[in-house]
């Protein structure tokens, strides 16, 4: 019973710690080797397409850049919006809280530590102060829906339909 749940438990953790390695290595060799690859990315769209195969390779690199910044950038709002908020109010461990957002913010998922503050909040404070506390956090926790798919499609010739898609497959 518990020890089969602990070991099912301990592999489980082991095995995201393994993948979570491997994307980082992953991404090292990929650093590493991004002229060469992308020297093979545009000899292949040539060959897919001459006229119009190396113009959607420089599309969707431009896409994916803008994607990756948006993500970053809006993850470092919330978790500055989020840290303002633990902090004023008093949050026991706020800086704790603070890095937990912006790590859960860049997987887009900042729920996962905004609504628990918000419920802790409503423990320890007075109703004005966690319902004040409760409608700025949903604000912060919302930034994201609103200003990623600006942020990703500006100046960009791809349609926000295409970024809006890419921005929710990349999330998923």
């Amino acid at each position: 019973g518990i020890v089969r749940n602990l070991i099912g438990t301990g592999t489980q953790l082991m095995l995201s710690v393994g993948e979570f390695a491997l994307s980082i290595i992953f991404a090292c060799v990929f650093v590493l080797y991004a002229q060469p690859l992308g020297n093979f990315a545009s000899e292949i769209a040539g060959r897919i397409n001459r006229e119009k195969g190396p113009h959607f390779l420089e599309i969707a690199t431009a896409t994916t850049r803008n994607v990756s910044k948006a993500v970053v950038g809006i993850a470092l709002l919330q978790s500055l919006l989020g840290a303002l908020a633990f902090f004023m109010i008093g949050l026991p461990f706020a800086g704790i809280w603070s890095a937990a957002l912006l790590a859960t913010a860049l997987f887009t998922l900042p729920m996962l530590v905004i609504l628990p503050s918000i419920i802790y909040v409503w423990t320890i404070s007075s109703t004005i102060t966690a319902l004040i506390f409760t409608v700025y956090m949903v604000g912060v926790m919302l930034i994201d829906n609103i200003f990623r798919p600006i942020i990703a499609a500006k100046g960009l010739p791809t349609p926000m339909i295409v970024i809006f898609i890419g921005v929710i497959g990349g999330a998923l």
